[in-house]
């Protein structure tokens, strides 16, 4: 069954993987197609204007953003050390301005808490610190600012030749050393910026045979817009940046002229610069990956819910499948995001404008290895989406088979917090409600909780005056508390000195007074005297038998050994007869084997005590069992004198027990009876069967029985107390061990000189 079952679930796992891998296929296969329409949509986008036209007006930007980058530069090596954005274009902020202020404002703070009449000082106390944290919000901006141009410049200077000239057409700095000359296929730049930080256009050159001339003049008018530019004058919307009582401007290049050369790699139409973001645009807005990847989410969406319609396929059984409503609906939201992003295009476009398989070329893989692992990439991406969206609706669709309450309790992180919640609330009612509530230390202490509450609310009340009344109150409960300590302290030393009497075996001490919550200790240590107790007589008559062990089997092994050596002394004389020597001789045996019986009898009872007895269990009918041990014990019972009446069913009872140790048990029994029944008195032998299969064995016993019924089945115990008879002593006993060994249970009972021993076993071992 559980075969069956681990294949239908390698089923439905397999399913779920071929779904994911078509819906991974499918995607990959339709990649010509977004192609095509990305492709469109650019031509149908850029129809309205020259492409090369906007990227140039998008690149004279970069223009400007290098020039300030350069100027920095240039300042610092004239200063010779870092400049921060800051104080290159804001050189009349310095730290020392703004220390001034924050002492100013501090100084006022002072003296306006010393001042009663403070208003005057609060005004001037709030524009001295209003004006410092404007100068450091503009500083903070300035920095922020600049370290995006330099950004801009170090992405740009590679591409890029420059150099910065002073009014007499003097070389400050360059990047190109002593020679300066615009290469083929680059756009030169020359422009001037006067005293005042004006921007002027000298000149915008581009090579004719890679631009037209349109590309340079939009380039010219785009710089031209910047001819007195404040880039912060966005940011604080006027001149002055709203600082009181100083004229702070943006102070960029002056009297310099900028030279830039840049290579057609820096200017080239942006769909032909591989990993560009321009490049991935068309495929992001076209919609195109959007649309067919909805279109197979949802018939993965409509699988998921298909395939679980098949009992026999055991899909959603799964742990995987049982995952918490919550974590799938985190999932969900980080695969719907990234789905929303533009990452998918950023995907799509890099694999078919083949710059994920140059990278990896340039790491070295072969060109077909490149291609396939950029192929694999892109499936294995698409495979755990979809597989994901397969997971989550496999998951979510529980709902509808398990029921929407059970499914909160089971399969929502909600619900098992709140079982959780509710099974220790249930635990702490069943708590409070299986209190002894008439208990007298309960009534106690319920008592001094709601009088403590009582007082407490009445204190509370009393407000300030309800200081000193808490006071007298902590003190009369401390009292209070300390007398009620001392008390219970001395019901416990009463209790402990008890204990310490009876473990120095005093079992017979009692404790007379009251212990208040300490009564039912008192109760429980009654028990335990009266446990104490019992285990010493216990131990002292297993001493008693224990002496009686050792001197039975000494007597019951001295016997045939004395009479064996004596019997071998007579053997060594001369002057023996060869008819007294076979007298002898036979006496020998009776010994030896009476010797040889016993230690069997030692070694059987020693293992069936042990429980370390193999049993050889078969189906054994007990009716002819008895009958086989009633034949072979026939010359015995005849010489008894025992009328010995069976009464035993025709049809078999079969049960599983061991045919030797059950034959033995039997045996020990009846051979008991012809040894110690009354001659001319009959014996009964009877088995019943119900639920119980049962055998009884009834007799007169031919002296008195003294000894208990306990004591009659154990070890070295005879029915004559003389020791006059045959025997180990031990015929009972193993008789009782082999019972229980066997699962069956072994009574004897005394009644006057009746003698009754009941052997029975369930039915149910047949």
């Amino acid at each position: 069954m559980d075969t069956k079952l681990k294949n239908r679930h390698s089923l439905g796992v397999l399913l779920m993987i071929v779904t994911v891998i078509i819906a991974a296929a499918s995607m990959i296969g339709m990649y010509p197609y977004i192609e095509k329409n990305a492709r469109e949509y650019e031509a149908r986008r850029s129809s309205t204007e020259s492409r090369e036209v906007n990227l140039a007006k998008e690149f004279s930007v970069e223009f400007m953003n290098s020039s300030y980058a350069v100027w920095q530069e240039y300042m610092q090596d004239q200063a010779g050390y870092i400049m921060t954005p800051a104080q290159v274009f804001f050189p009349q902020i310095t730290d020392s301005m703004i220390e001034t202020y924050d002492k100013e404002s501090m100084t006022l703070q002072e003296e306006t808490v010393q001042d009663s009449d403070s208003a005057s000082y609060y005004v001037e106390m709030s524009d001295a610190a209003e004006i410092s944290e404007r100068l450091r919000d503009l500083q903070y901006n300035m920095n922020e600012r600049g370290d995006r141009w330099k950004e801009h410049y170090r992405q740009l200077r590679p591409k890029m030749s420059y150099r910065l000239l002073d009014e007499s057409g003097n070389e400050l700095m360059s990047n190109t050393g002593n020679e300066f000359a615009p290469a083929n296929g680059s756009v030169t730049v020359r422009m001037k910026f006067d005293n005042l930080g004006r921007l002027m256009v000298e000149r915008v050159q581009a090579d004719t045979a890679k631009y037209q001339e349109e590309i340079a003049n939009a380039i010219g008018d785009t710089l031209g817009n910047y001819y007195f530019y404040d880039p912060m004058e966005s940011i604080y919307g006027s001149v002055g940046y709203g600082i009181p009582g100083h004229d702070i401007r943006f102070s960029g290049p002056k009297n310099v002229t900028y030279e830039f050369t840049v290579n057609q790699s820096a200017i080239m139409p942006v769909d032909q610069v591989p990993g560009h973001w321009s490049s991935v645009l068309p495929y992001y807005h076209d919609g195109t990956i959007i649309s067919i990847a909805m279109v197979i989410m949802g018939l993965v969406t409509l699988l998921a819910l298909f395939f679980p319609c098949f009992r026999s396929l055991q899909i959603g059984q799964e742990k995987i499948f049982r995952a918490p409503f919550e974590l799938v609906m985190i999932v969900a939201s980080a695969c719907f995001s990234v789905l929303g992003s533009s990452l998918p295009a950023q995907v799509v476009a890099l694999t078919l404008n083949g710059v994920i398989r140059n990278e990896l070329i340039k790491a070295d893989f072969l060109p077909g290895a490149a291609g396939f692992l950029v192929w694999l990439i892109n499936f294995a991406a698409w495979a755990i989406g979809f597989g994901l969206l397969y997971w989550g609706i496999t998951c979510l669709r529980s709902v509808f088979v398990i029921g929407p309450v059970r499914y909160f309790k089971e399969r929502t992180i909600t619900g098992r917090i709140l079982a959780w919640g509710w099974r220790h609330w249930k635990h702490f009612v069943k708590q409070m409600t299986t209190i002894d509530w008439k208990s007298t230390a309960t009534r106690q202490i319920g008592k001094l909780v709601l009088l403590n509450g009582i007082l407490l609310g009445i204190i509370i009340c009393f407000w300030f005056f309800g200081i000193p009344a808490l006071l007298i109150y902590s003190a009369v409960l401390f009292f209070w508390l300390r007398r009620y300590y001392e008390d219970m302290q001395k019901k416990y030393q009463i209790l402990l000195n008890s204990i310490s009497q009876i473990a120095d075996g005093n079992l017979n001490t009692q404790i007379e007074e009251d212990l208040g919550v300490f009564e039912p200790i008192k109760e429980e240590l009654s028990v335990i005297q009266d446990g104490f107790k019992n285990a010493v007589n216990k131990e002292v008559m297993s001493q008693r038998m224990k002496t009686e062990l050792v001197t039975n089997v000494s007597h019951d092994l001295k016997t045939p050994l004395t009479a064996i050596i004596t019997y071998v002394n007579l053997l060594k004389q001369d002057d023996v007869t060869e008819e007294e020597k076979k007298n002898y001789i036979e006496v020998l045996e009776q010994k030896s084997m009476r010797l040889k019986v016993l230690i069997e009898d030692l070694f059987d009872i020693s293992k069936a005590t042990s429980r370390n007895m193999p049993l050889n269990l078969v189906d054994v009918d007990l009716v002819n069992l008895i009958k086989q041990v009633r034949l072979e014990l026939s010359d015995r019972i005849e010489a008894s004198g025992i009328d010995f009446r069976w009464n035993l069913p025709e049809e078999k009872v079969t049960l599983s027990l061991d045919s030797q140790k059950t034959y033995r048990i039997f045996e020990n029994l009846l051979v008991n009876i012809t040894k110690y029944a009354l001659p001319g008195t009959r014996a009964y032998v009877d088995l019943t069967e119900d639920e119980w299969v049962t055998v009884t064995l009834r007799n007169i016993s031919a002296t008195e029985i003294t000894a208990t019924p306990q004591e009659l089945m154990e070890r070295f115990v005879r029915g004559d107390e003389s020791r006059n008879t045959e025997g180990s002593g031990l015929g009972m006993a193993i008789a009782k061990s082999f019972t229980e060994v066997q699962g069956g249970e072994m009574d004897v009972e005394v009644e006057a000189d009746l003698f009754r021993v009941t052997v029975r076993w369930r039915k149910q071992r047949a």
